[in-house]
């Protein structure tokens, strides 16, 4: 049976809740940031392929092209899934490589909320 996707959703939505009270608030920011990212973009995929609207190389490219073929569909909300996609990949990417972020919590709520998004627009397709 395949992953559910969401259940990274479910984790970093309790990680942003809770991460006061973990021993690293901010690696749990962090966590969060990363797993909301990874649903939105791994259900994101799941829909396109599915659709025969695009083939995973299994490489690094695939990131890029999937948030580019949100942005660029014609319909518009696909467009604005390919938005918040690429908001939470540039989160994940800052909360993954740099030493210093900025409000690291603020940035996990913004992604749980832009996640969800996906996952509500992707559920109406």
């Amino acid at each position: 049976m395949p992953f559910d996707w969401s259940e990274y959703l479910e984790l970093a939505d309790w990680l942003t809740k809770n991460a006061a009270d973990l021993r690293s608030p901010e690696a749990a920011h962090r966590s969060a940031i990363s797993r909301a990212y990874y649903c939105a973009f791994n259900s994101a995929l799941a829909l396109l392929v599915r659709k025969r609207e695009y083939q995973p190389t299994g490489e690094g490219k695939d990131h890029g092209n999937v948030v580019r073929a949100y942005q660029q569909h014609a319909a518009p909300p696909r467009k604005q899934i390919g938005t918040w996609l690429g908001r939470l990949r540039d989160r994940r990417r800052r909360a993954d490589y740099d030493a210093e972020i900025v409000d690291p919590g603020g940035a996990a709520t913004a992604s749980v909320r832009d996640a969800r998004q996906v996952m509500t627009y992707l559920t109406a397709q």
